[in-house]
């Protein structure tokens, strides 16, 4: 799983503790550049874990394969919905895809199958990190994130994202009750 898979510290090491101290989960989500999809993840992911008090635990990133957008903050479709639901995106800017994101993070999520085959060609021999679609964590059999930069349809996106952040977060939780002492 996730968790504490690396003999009690969590992929990337001293990178995955939080300010308390807490080694924490590390998700990475993935999009083409990092202005659309993957910051919007990278948002309603961050509300829902601060929202169930797991911030100390969980932290979220996102970046995209492209360099497009580098220091770019998320587009402006992505902002709106955001705000129309009281999410932040506060801190969020662009960034590229490395191999070392393969080492450092625990997951990283794909927003389609693209992403998917270009995170995949970076795996090498030393790569620890899950790599899964965020459809492989929906409720309502969806394969893909449709990019919003294309089609302008950014509910669409929000709901979709929000379905398999929820998901995602219920995994890894019960991942965590799971893998406690004792249990």
């Amino acid at each position: 799983m996730l968790a504490r898979r690396h003999n009690g510290v969590c992929a990337g090491g001293s990178n995955g503790i939080t300010a308390r101290g807490v080694i924490a989960i590390k998700i990475m989500f993935v999009c083409l550049g990092n202005i659309c999809r993957s910051p919007m993840a990278e948002a309603i992911f961050r509300n829902m874990v601060t929202q169930k008090g797991l911030h100390d635990k969980i932290i979220a990133a996102s970046c995209g394969t492209s360099g497009y957008n580098i220091g770019d903050p998320p587009h402006s479709g992505t902002k709106k919905i955001l705000a129309s639901h009281g999410i932040s995106h506060e801190g969020i800017r662009a960034s590229k895809l490395e191999r070392r994101h393969l080492r450092e993070f625990d997951a990283l999520i794909a927003m389609d199958e693209d992403n998917l085959a270009d995170i995949l060609r970076l795996k090498d021999k030393n790569a620890t990190a899950l790599v899964k679609l965020l459809s492989d964590f929906s409720k309502g059999g969806w394969v893909s994130v449709p990019d919003p930069w294309y089609t302008g349809n950014f509910e669409l996106t929000y709901e979709l994202i929000t379905d398999g952040c929820a998901t995602l977060l219920d995994y890894i939780v019960d991942t965590m009750e799971r893998e406690k002492p004792g249990v």
